[in-house]
């Protein structure tokens, strides 16, 4: 029929999926998404395989930086279509990895590089998962010093639902999310994964122009109307145990109905609180500093999350150095303008 028509089609020939990749598929379901995403990524210089198994296969030094003319090259069409806007030194960007598949293994790079310099444990050249495929990147971009800088990872979760499903969503694979909480989800945004150069984390204009990032897609969709993210909780410790500050933490911002709506998968990072305020008379405790949350944002902004969001669960991420994590769930309408 092409040849009667005189067209002509371009033909992708993937390679072969090994028996050990799919050996390491947890269900038929990542195994649907792994076969899916190999097709939509032929053509592409994307390596779906760095995404799935990533964290089960790859160990080894940091990978070496993306050349900046591979990066610029992508840059310009990112340009075109993918420009939030720009202030006096970044220039901000949302897209996904299909849009800029070399930025996106800069970003796992410097996520690895993030984890090496705070002192966690990691082995990866790259720090990707899965969810880098489906979600959004916001990325700021230093107009100066012409590099990436700063980037976090959006779920926007009727997309997410429309495309992949609950098993799409971040939360998911932490939780075993019951269906009563799926409406709320489906009109919720979860930003996850910052990274921030570790020389401008604290660098006001560089957080402010994230957070506008994230302000400009909540008026662009406004059928989202409640955020959620995953944050470890600052804790200063005078010995090995998590203090009754988190307890109080916890308890002052707890919402119940919500909660007994999410169950922790995996009981090896299940808090037990009861546990953390067993301590003895005499002994110090840790404590929680006056900005709880380790989330980088500007100072109006923690403030207005430590003030309004509902902790839902709270987690020990065994692979970051045993940090204490809150789920945070708030209303969007709570953060400043």
């Amino acid at each position: 029929a092409l040849q009667a028509e005189k067209n002509y089609a371009t033909m992708h020939i993937g390679r072969t999926i090994d028996q050990r990749q799919l050996q390491l598929c947890s269900s038929e379901g990542q195994l649907t998404r792994l076969l899916r995403s190999k097709v939509f990524s032929l053509g592409t210089p994307l390596n779906v395989d760095d995404y799935f198994f990533n964290e089960k296969l790859t160990k080894g030094p940091l990978a070496k930086p993306v050349r900046q003319d591979v990066l610029l090259e992508e840059k310009k069409a990112l340009d075109e279509d993918h420009l939030l806007f720009e202030s006096e030194s970044y220039a901000v960007f949302l897209f996904h990895a299909l849009d800029a598949p070399n930025w996106i293994q800069e970003i796992g790079r410097l996520r690895a590089l993030s984890d090496r310099l705070s002192g966690k444990q990691s082995n990866q050249p790259h720090r990707l998962n899965e969810l880098d495929l489906y979600h959004e990147h916001l990325v700021v971009w230093s107009t100066e010093e012409k590099r990436i800088v700063a980037s976090c990872r959006i779920g926007d979760g009727k997309r997410v639902y429309a495309t992949h499903g609950k098993s799409g969503l971040s939360l998911e694979r932490v939780f075993r999310l019951n269906p009563a909480f799926d409406g709320l989800l489906k009109q919720s945004i979860d930003v996850a994964c910052f990274c921030i150069d570790y020389g401008l984390s604290k660098d006001n204009l560089l957080l402010t122009s994230i957070w506008d990032g994230i302000t400009t897609i909540l008026r662009e969709r406004p059928y989202l109307i409640y955020l959620s993210s995953i944050s470890p909780l600052m804790i200063v410790e005078d010995n090995n145990r998590v203090s009754k500050a988190i307890e109080t933490f916890v308890s002052d911002r707890r919402d119940d109905q919500l909660a007994s709506y999410i169950e922790i998968k995996n009981q090896k990072q299940d808090v037990d609180m009861d546990s953390m305020l067993k301590v003895e008379e005499g002994q110090k405790t840790a404590s929680l500093t006056s900005r709880a949350i380790d989330f980088p944002a500007p100072d109006q902004i923690v403030h207005a999350i430590q003030q309004h969001a509902k902790v839902l669960s709270v987690i020990a991420d065994k692979t970051h150095s045993n940090e204490i994590k809150a789920l945070l769930w708030m209303a969007v309408q709570d953060l400043p303008e």
